[in-house]
Formats: C-alpha cells, sequence, structure tokens
C-alpha cells in the first residue's frame, strides 16, 4: 500500500471544506453518486435491518436512502458542519441518530445488523484502517453485514486507495465475503458475519428493484438543502 506521511485526514481538512461548500463533493446532484446510491441499495437487497451504523455519513445524503430501512440508524461524522446539515436534512426521521465523532476512537457501540462504510476508509492509513475495522467488526451483531464502496481515483490527500482500502479488506476482515462489484469507478463489497439470518435471499430480493428507484426519486429529487440566507451552512 501506499502510505503517505500522516496517517489520517484531520478534521480540520473537512471543516475547511464544508465552510467553502454546503455539499462539497455534490453528493446531491452527482450522477456518478446516484449510481452508486443505487448500487448499494440493490447489494442489500431490500432486507429490513433493526439497528444501522453509517460511517462518515458527510450531509446525511446516503443516510437519507438507509433510514427507509432500518428500525434505527446512527449517523456520525467528524466534521461539526456536516453534521449540522446532516441533521437539517434527517430531521423527518425520528429513528435516526446524528452524531459527532472520529474513527476509530468513537465508534458507537452496537450491535448493529448493518454498518455502511461509503467513501470514508481511505481517509486512514493501514494501521488506523485496521483498527476502525477491528471496532466496527466488534459491534456487527450475528449475521450482520459490512458493506464498503469507495472509488477508484488517486488522491494526494488520501493516505489509500479506494483500491487498496478494498484489497485490505478482503485479506484481513474475517467474514464472508457475499457480494463484490467492480466498476470502472467503484468499488464495492459487502461481507457477512458467520451466523446468517433466517430469512431468505430470494424473499428480501423480490421487489427491491422497485423500492430503490422509489427511494431514490423521493429523496434525491426532492427539494435540497440550502444555505441560511446570510450564507452560513
Amino acid at each position: 500500500m501506499t502510505q503517505k506521511i500522516f496517517p489520517r485526514v484531520y478534521r480540520a481538512y473537512f471543516e475547511y471544506l464544508y465552510a467553502r461548500h454546503k455539499d462539497p463533493w455534490d453528493y446531491e446532484t452527482d450522477p456518478y453518486e446516484r449510481d452508486k446510491y443505487a448500487r448499494t441499495l440493490e447489494a442489500l437487497g431490500g432486507r429490513r435491518f433493526t439497528r444501522a451504523l453509517d460511517v462518515g455519513c458527510s450531509i446525511g445524503v446516503l443516510t437519507a436512502l438507509l433510514a427507509h430501512s432500518c428500525d434505527d440508524l446512527v449517523a456520525i461524522d467528524a466534521s461539526a458542519l456536516a453534521i449540522r446539515r446532516a441533521r437539517r436534512r434527517l430531521a423527518p426521521f425520528s429513528h435516526v441518530d446524528v452524531r459527532r465523532g472520529s474513527l476509530p476512537e468513537d465508534i458507537p457501540a452496537g450491535p448493529f445488523d448493518l454498518v455502511v462504510c461509503s467513501e470514508v476508509l481511505y481517509y486512514f492509513d493501514e494501521e488506523l484502517l485496521s483498527a476502525t475495522l477491528e471496532g466496527l467488526k466488534r459491534e456487527l451483531a450475528p449475521g450482520g453485514v459490512l458493506l464498503a464502496v469507495h472509488g477508484r481515483f488517486e488522491s494526494k490527500t488520501c493516505p489509500l486507495t479506494g483500491d487498496e482500502v478494498h484489497d485490505h479488506l478482503k485479506a484481513n476482515i474475517g467474514l464472508e465475503h457475499d457480494i463484490e462489484a467492480n466498476g470502472p469507478r467503484f468499488r464495492l463489497d459487502l461481507f457477512r458475519s458467520p451466523t446468517a439470518p433466517g430469512e431468505s435471499r430470494a424473499a428480501v430480493e423480490a421487489g427491491a428493484c422497485s423500492i430503490i428507484d422509489r427511494l431514490l426519486n423521493t429523496v434525491l429529487l426532492g427539494p435540497p438543502v440550502r444555505a441560511e440566507p446570510d450564507g452560513s451552512p
């Protein structure tokens, strides 16, 4: 793996980006993001989750999609500005708990039957990535799933690339590898803890495509979250 000087991308970097732009990575509007959200929901197969964790939730666009499939959902991000915007977006979902925290130090207590890591794990070097994954794995419920999805691009900022993250996951996570989806722009892998839930995959996949389309149209095509009139986040 290509190691950079710093072990992680620090919180101040994200606060700087969110202070300059309400949606620094165009999560609300980028077709790449829309496609990635659709593939993420498809990989979950229409399953209902009792308690889920969204790691690195940013402004909460993916979190809002996940909220429809979870009884309880914890979303965590290091940036105070991102958390403020995520809380506004997710206010209609009383079962979503949005928290500020850094990984691996502030991993919420489980158990979770779903953990989603989208565009977040390449912000750590290999040592911190290993510590973060061990912490997340400890909080994963029996039969729970861990889904990771990351872009395939080179960065002067991130200690690792998306490909390096997913190669590390496959080699070290120690969970059943259920789904692997490699595209030209991103990689997606879904891992499952050894004790599988009782429901059949065929049952939960029935009607999943229509559910995905409805959620994407409802959440992504609705009115975007806007800055306050004075320009503050």
